[in-house]
């Protein structure tokens, strides 16, 4: 937010993005890279690209991605913003 106003913008609204995606591939890291558990690691880092049962579960845990979007803790979000004139 600070970088934006510094750069001369103005936020308008920011949206938090219901995504859980991040959180698998945090969970596919740590098993592929600490408990050298490479297939099943890979499968979390490329989630939800895996499909059938990867899909099925993006379903299935969405309502954890809303929860997670509105205490703002979602990963991902889109900011939109207008560039500041100059009497502001």
């Amino acid at each position: 937010k600070l970088l934006l106003e510094r750069s001369g913008f103005t936020i308008t609204k920011i949206f938090y993005q219901r995504n859980i995606a991040d959180i698998f591939k945090s969970i596919g890291f740590i098993l592929k890279y600490n408990w050298k558990a490479e297939k099943i690691g890979k499968w979390f880092i490329n989630y939800p690209n895996n499909g059938g049962f990867g899909s099925l579960l993006q379903i299935l845990l969405y309502p954890l991605a809303l929860f997670q979007s509105t205490i703002r803790q979602s990963g991902r979000i889109t900011i939109i913003s207008i560039p500041k004139r100059d009497n502001e």
